[in-house]
């Protein structure tokens, strides 16, 4: 090849100039992909605040200010079984405190309702010995709720809005797809740490939160969160994986701030007896600085 030193010889084996072949790697260069390039610039902390930017003002968004969304639920049985129930929804929050509160029309599962008062969750047993397979998730790792992750900006006590207090670690991942949309994708650690791996996920257009992933693994003879207990011999034992992903969509603007009308959660259990329920929120109405105590909601299910 020593002949053609002012030459490279490409894979269709034509000659072409050694300049052009510079030339032509520079334009691959020029050309590459805004977004790829935004997501070497940007950092964890460039996300967050671009997505407070994309909810409002800071003054509408101040923690302070109580926020309600009414509105209805859907619980299906998608895996393990069939059934669904629905009916009213309500999720209210303020100063660290919320309240999910959803009636359902079955007389097996005929409510759900979950108060954290900013220090301890409950999680209401709709009979004696009863709750949802969520529910006792929620309970088994109630950092979510002390972290303000769970609802996500439907919530005055959004993560994201206690970033400087809380002091998470925030990793900004290799981006990610959701239903075909690119997204950012931030690692999610609480200061105190957790047994669950937390992932957010924000829209690389709007900054919005679209969706926040809860995992674990845990050995089959330890999966009691919200499962039935394991059978069959210890060398058949598999490791059971437990996933909640929390969806957002449908945002509108109500007094100032940017909120999602649809809120979706989803409950997995893979393992050798798959389990999926799905609770879907539409929320219609929203509502500011009203009277509200996660305490005084507590009693009200019978």
């Amino acid at each position: 090849m020593h002949t053609y030193d002012m030459y490279k010889v490409i894979s269709v084996g034509r000659l072409i100039p050694i300049y052009l072949y510079f030339s032509i790697l520079m334009m691959a260069v020029l050309v590459v992909p805004s977004s790829a390039i935004g997501q070497e610039k940007l950092t964890a902390e460039d996300v967050v605040n671009k997505h407070l930017e994309s909810l409002g003002e800071v003054s509408v968004r101040d923690p302070a200010r109580s926020r309600t969304a009414k509105g209805s639920s859907l619980m299906t049985l998608k895996t393990g079984g069939s059934g669904q129930a629905s009916g009213p929804a309500i999720m209210k929050s303020k100063d660290g405190s919320m309240v999910i509160d959803a009636t359902f029309d079955s007389p097996d599962y005929p409510y759900e309702l979950i108060t954290f008062d900013g220090k301890q969750l409950t999680v209401k047993q709709f009979r004696p010995g009863a709750r949802s397979p969520l529910g006792e998730f929620f309970l088994a790792f109630d950092e979510i709720f002390k972290e303000g992750l769970v609802g996500g900006a439907l919530t005055s006590s959004w993560s994201m809005l206690h970033v400087t207090e809380r002091r998470p670690k925030l990793k900004l991942e290799k981006m990610d797809k959701i239903d075909g949309r690119p997204v950012h994708r931030i690692k999610y650690e609480p200061r105190k740490g957790s047994d669950l791996r937390i992932t957010l996920y924000f829209d690389v257009e709007d900054f919005r939160h679209v969706r926040t992933e809860y995992e674990r693994s845990v050995a089959a003879q330890s999966a009691r969160i919200g499962s039935p207990s394991p059978t069959g011999s210890s060398s058949a034992q598999q490791e059971t994986r437990f996933r909640v992903v929390e969806n957002y969509s449908d945002f509108v603007t109500a007094a100032g701030l940017t909120l999602p009308k649809t809120y979706a959660i989803e409950y997995s259990i893979f393992s050798r007896s798959p389990v999926v329920i799905e609770w879907v929120f539409n929320f219609d109405e929203f509502a500011f600085n009203q009277p509200f105590q996660a305490a005084d909601i507590k009693a009200d299910k019978k």
